[in-house]
């Protein structure tokens, strides 16, 4: 999709298995492909392409003048143009955040979830670059759905040091499974985001995409969002 507005132009998205594997490990050597995904599928060629390793944490990184890989974190944002952000996913949820005068993307797992790093980028967003939640576009890219997200052991423990968020996961048999998507919905209710748009796909059922869940262990979706100039980019078309 793409955010137009009088002087900023959105480009975002997620590739798909037919895009190739952009595990952590590939990224760094295959820029010049991705740069060539962005131009062919936005009409926009990123000026700089910045990408971190991901940790499960809390930290966002405003990016301004670097190039490349930064400090370990989960969310990255930019009020530069031509600077393409870029996280990866198997089954986590990609969430971009779009506004006028900046962007932000930011990698959430459950561990991340409930360490508030998709409010804490939020909250960076109006402390570096003054968007206010409401101001902004919310968008989660796609990820695995609350039927297929079971809870593994680390999962449940994890879940034990923040007992508010129990209720977003459900029992079936001796099984439960978690909504992550709930989780998220409900952090931006609370922060004041009033545009949010999901994408419908799950990792785990759409076959053209991957998911550690179906064995997918070391490859990744690479989700990504630009900022350019009125003209500089196009919408998408594939």
């Amino acid at each position: 999709m793409t955010l137009t507005s009088a002087t900023t132009h959105v480009l975002a998205g997620t590739t798909r298995r037919s895009d190739g594997d952009w595990g952590e490990q590939r990224v760094p050597v295959q820029l010049a492909e991705l740069k060539r995904l962005v131009s062919r599928r936005y009409g926009g060629v990123p000026q700089r392409i910045v990408w971190m390793k991901q940790v499960h944490g809390a930290q966002v990184h405003p990016i301004t003048d670097e190039d490349g890989e930064v400090e370990p974190g989960d969310a990255l944002i930019t009020d530069r143009p031509g600077v393409l952000l870029t996280i990866r996913t198997a089954d986590c949820v990609p969430v971009f955040l779009e506004s006028e005068d900046a962007i932000g993307i930011v990698h959430v797992g459950l561990a991340g979830a409930l360490k508030q790093v998709f409010p804490r980028a939020v909250r960076a967003m109006r402390r570096e670059y003054k968007v206010r939640p409401e101001e902004l576009l919310v968008r989660f890219g796609p990820h695995i759905c609350s039927s297929c997200y079971e809870m593994s052991p680390n999962n449940l423990a994890l879940l034990e040091k923040y007992p508010e968020a129990k209720r977003y996961a459900s029992p079936r048999g001796d099984r439960r499974f978690f909504s992550l998507i709930d989780l998220l919905v409900s952090q931006a209710g609370e922060l004041g985001v009033r545009h949010l748009e999901a994408d419908p796909r799950c990792t785990y059922h759409d076959s053209d995409l991957f998911s550690a869940r179906r064995g997918h262990q070391d490859s990744r979706q690479l989700s990504f969002v630009m900022m350019t100039r009125p003209g500089q980019g196009q919408p998408p078309h594939a």
